[in-house]
Parts: C-alpha cells; structure tokens; sequence
C-alpha cells in the first residue's frame, strides 16, 4: 500500500477482514471509523441540545462562543480516545480496529447498564437528583453558563438519563480502562460507575 496509516472518515469504510489482512499482510494502521468518527455523533448532540435549551435568537447572538466551546469540547473527547487507543495497542497484543471495537463495546455496556438502573426515575428522585451534575458536564460551557437552570425543564427526562449515563460511561472507561470494565460482572457495571462517580465528587476530581 502506498499510504501505512488509514483513518476512517466514514462508517463502515473498511470490513473487518480487510482491516485485519492490511494489518497482518502490510504493516497498515487503522483507525477505525468507531474512534475517528467519533465526535460527529457529540456535534449532533451539540446541536440538538443547543436547540433545546436556546432561542435562535440567543444562539445567533452566542454563536461565535458556543461554536469555540464545543470545538474544545471534542479536542477533549478526540484527545481522550486517542490515548485511551494507542495505550492499549502499545501495551496488549491486538490491533487498532480490535482495541477501538473493545472501547466502544466497553462504553455502551456501562451506559445501556445505567440506563436501566435509572429506568422508572422520575425528576426529584435522590439518585437522579445525585447524577444530574454529570449532564452539565457534558455540555459546552457558553451553553451551560446561558441555559442550565432551563435544562431540567426543557430536556425530556429520558434524554438526561441517556446524558447521565453516557457521560458517566465515558468517565469511567476513559480514565480506568477497558480491561477493569471487562473484568467486571456486567449486573455489576452499573452500581460500580455510580460508587466510582460518588468517589471523584468525594474529591472533586471530576
């Protein structure tokens, strides 16, 4: 191949098996399209939310700041895929694509196991109440700084469950690993993300 390093900038771009023969046949890097295209699926929420808690007017008006916040935004989540990536490819026998596959499956099973602990909620329930900070969190910070005190109304509440625990999802498998998520019970996943998100607010780590 005349280029050693692919970056899928669409889904499903390369099979799996091609991305396994390139790797073992001709010494190419992947980057599969689960990390590379990852922050397009966080602008569409940016948008979506944006939507939800401004007028057009404020967002006209906040545009340049908003737009700014969540660019850092997802350098942050690009940054900490990345890292979470090439650690566990220089540290365990595997490919890129292998390891990128593992991180997204490690995600989804720790927010799908939150979502339903959090199932039959309703606003004012204590541990709701407990894990609400984490949807700010996960907001750009113009948006949170204009419109916070709105989202508890103008969100629906299954959007900030899904908020809560995708955020918390990322949170733990970001900083603590794959190899922790997929040692652990999966009826366990969910009592462990909160306890361990009850410890970094304990110390304000987060």
């Amino acid at each position: 191949p005349s280029s050693k390093l692919i970056v899928e900038g669409a889904n499903i771009y390369v099979t799996n098996d091609a991305r396994q023969l390139l790797f073992d046949k001709a010494d190419v890097m992947i980057i599969k399209d689960s990390s590379a295209n990852k922050c397009g699926v966080v602008t569409s929420s940016c948008e979506i939310v944006c939507s939800m808690l401004l007028s057009k007017d404020e967002f006209v008006a906040n545009k340049e700041a908003l737009v700014d916040d969540v660019l850092l935004h997802l350098r942050y989540i690009a940054e900490a895929e990345a890292r979470m990536l090439f650690s566990c490819f220089r540290k365990y026998p595997g490919t890129l694509p292998q390891f990128s596959e593992r991180i997204s499956l490690c995600i989804n099973s720790v927010t799908d196991a939150l979502i339903s602990r959090m199932d039959g909620l309703q606003l004012g329930d204590p541990l709701l109440e407990e894990l609400l900070p984490l949807v700010k969190t996960n907001l750009p910070k113009s948006l949170a700084d204009l419109a916070w005190d709105r989202a508890r109304e103008r969100m629906p509440l299954q959007y900030q469950k899904n908020s809560i625990a995708s955020t918390l999802g990322s949170l733990l498998v970001y900083r603590e690993g794959i190899m922790l998520i997929e040692s652990m019970p999966e009826d366990k996943r969910a009592d462990a993300a909160i306890a361990y998100y009850r410890a970094m607010t304990s110390t304000d780590a987060l």
